[in-house]
């Protein structure tokens, strides 16, 4: 063979040895690299010279860090609370009340005191549907209704369910019951708006 042969097939298997490594990202294991060099050693002791072969021990590349891996979050639409489509909803059921529709107040009433967690919302729309079943001479859930606002914690309509009770009560004939709403009136909000009036009636009745 050559030497101008020789030097080819040495660049040959240089060119080879850069392929591999530049492919696979990794450098040989060891008997692959001991055979190579054996090999290329070979070619360069035929060259009488010509070709000289220096073995540079390259230092192992540090092995790269991982990048860090990639924080997802997740953003979700916060769910809204019941209570904070109370006041729009409320507005509405109010608007329909006052327009004499007692079909859609009663219904709008409905939803909303089993749709909030505050007692004094609650009252209030209790409140109202025992004003619609009046305007439907429904007495009896009235009376249930407006009870049970009267009983609300902070209910805001509280002396008004208590007088309507009242009136209520009166009207079908039971002067008893009537006096007795009359006097919790007075008794837990003293200072409403009705107290003139009560106290007025309740001089009359005896």
């Amino acid at each position: 063979m050559k030497a101008s042969q020789k030097l080819i097939l040495c660049s040959v298997l240089l060119c080879q040895a850069s392929f591999l490594l530049a492919q696979t990202g990794a450098p040989y294991s060891r008997e692959e690299a001991a055979r190579r060099l054996a090999r290329i050693q070979a070619i360069a002791a035929s060259s009488n010279g010509k070709i000289e072969i220096s073995v540079v021990s390259l230092a192992a590349e540090p092995p790269r860090p991982s990048p860090p891996a990639q924080e997802i979050r997740y953003t979700a639409a916060l769910p809204v609370s019941a209570d904070s489509l109370f006041a729009p909803l409320y507005a509405k059921a109010l608007q329909y009340f006052y327009d004499q529709k007692y079909d859609g107040a009663l219904e709008s009433f409905q939803s909303l005191a089993a749709m909030t967690t505050d007692a004094a919302r609650r009252g209030d729309c209790l409140f109202y549907l025992g004003e619609c079943y009046l305007q439907f001479l429904a007495y009896e859930e009235a009376i249930s209704c407006l009870r049970s606002a009267a009983a609300c914690p902070g209910c805001s309509k509280q002396d008004d369910a208590l007088f309507r009770l009242a009136m209520t009560w009166w009207r079908l004939g039971d002067a008893p019951a009537a006096k007795t709403q009359l006097r919790r009136l007075l008794a837990l909000v003293p200072e409403s708006e009705y107290a003139a009036v009560v106290k007025n009636w309740l001089s009359q009745i005896g």
